[in-house]
């Protein structure tokens, strides 16, 4: 009788071969080699490499502040009295600021595409070796600001309006003084930093909106008195009225730089390959970020083409597909022998 054990290694080692494909985590590497082969040999290769990088911010804003001070000490009445009659109101002091900023944004793509690595070596005589690469990076940036603002202030101070009238003594009136301070800020509305890298094309966007409504209406008195009828002296005396108003808009501003790849005239420039810091260094891959104040949105795609001693591209469906069919054929080869040889024992049994 012959035994199953020897059946076993062979079906484990079927099974583990197909677990392994399906567990296996897929690289993919921008390299290309040909290398080692024999003499009259035809080795091509044709990749196509592109990168894409694409950002999309748009940001709205829709403001209105209103802001309505009253304040008053006068408004006082002394009539008809015997005595001496004296009024005194005191100072008023008002102090509104508005601020608004809105809208910034701020991006940052590569600044150069990655490197790709070729090579063609020790192949035979005669040999005839291709590697065609067509690379293509494009980077487009869209930024699209919108800020419609409205300030409203509305004041108003009285230390006047006070009376006295038919009083049989001396009169006196004094009203305080006015203090009174508005601000309006919009700073910075609708701004933009955009920062790119010269590998390949790039296709910068921005588009800024900006509206804006102030109004200031302040009504401040420290007179209209009166002191009629009075039989002694009257003494009237007003105070001051000090009023400052200040508006200020600064919008629509933006900066793009773009960056030449190996620049060495600053080493702190970005692109200088003495630069440890700069994000075109090996050590530093570079990243591609997207942030607003209101919402944004990054996208990028990379394909590459076939390549050559273990560096192909397995990570794709196709490949995933062919190494799993692969493996049930293996797998279902691997069943049909040991369930012939169980039908063949137990055949000689009886």
């Amino acid at each position: 009788m012959r035994s199953n054990k020897s059946l076993v290694l062979p079906l484990l080692t079927t099974i583990v071969l197909v677990a392994s494909q399906l567990m296996t985590t897929f690289a993919r590497a921008e390299e290309f080699i040909i290398s080692g082969n024999g003499d009259g040999s035809d080795s091509q290769i044709t990749a196509e490499v592109t990168t894409t990088t694409t950002v999309e911010q748009t940001n709205n804003a829709n403001v209105a502040n209103s802001v309505d001070v009253n304040a008053a000490t006068g408004s006082n009445e002394a009539n008809g009295n015997l005595g001496d009659t004296s009024i005194t109101t005191g100072n008023i002091n008002e102090d509104v600021t508005i601020e608004n900023t809105l809208n910034n944004s701020s991006v940052e793509t590569p600044c150069c595409p990655d490197k790709t690595s070729l090579s063609i070596s020790e192949n035979g005589a005669d040999s005839e070796n291709n590697i065609n690469i067509n690379s293509q990076d494009s980077n487009t940036i869209n930024i699209n600001q919108t800020a419609n603002i409205t300030n409203s202030i509305t004041g108003s101070g009285n230390t006047g309006d006070n009376q006295a009238n038919n009083n049989g003594g001396n009169v006196t009136i004094e009203t305080g003084s006015i203090f009174a301070n508005s601000k309006i800020t919009n700073e910075p509305v609708n701004f933009y930093n955009i920062r790119g890298g010269v590998g390949g094309s790039n296709g910068i966007f921005a588009n800024n909106i900006f509206s804006t409504t102030n109004n200031v209406n302040w009504n401040l008195n420290t007179g209209r008195n009166t002191a009629n009828g009075n039989l002694g002296d009257v003494s009237i005396k007003t105070g001051d009225i000090f009023l400052n108003v200040l508006i200020e808009n600064i919008a629509n501003l933006g900066r793009v730089t773009v960056d030449c790849c190996g620049s060495t005239d600053d080493p702190d420039d970005p692109g200088d390959p003495d630069d440890p810091s700069d994000p075109g260094n090996p050590g530093n891959p570079p990243s591609s970020v997207g942030s607003s104040s209101g919402s944004s949105s990054s996208s990028s795609s990379s394909s590459v083409g076939p390549q050559i001693l273990g560096l192909s591209d397995t990570s794709g469906p196709a490949a995933r597909a062919l190494i799993f069919l692969a493996g049930l054929v293996m797998m279902a080869a691997g069943l049909s022998i040991a369930s012939k040889e169980l039908l063949y024992d137990k055949a000689k049994t009886h």
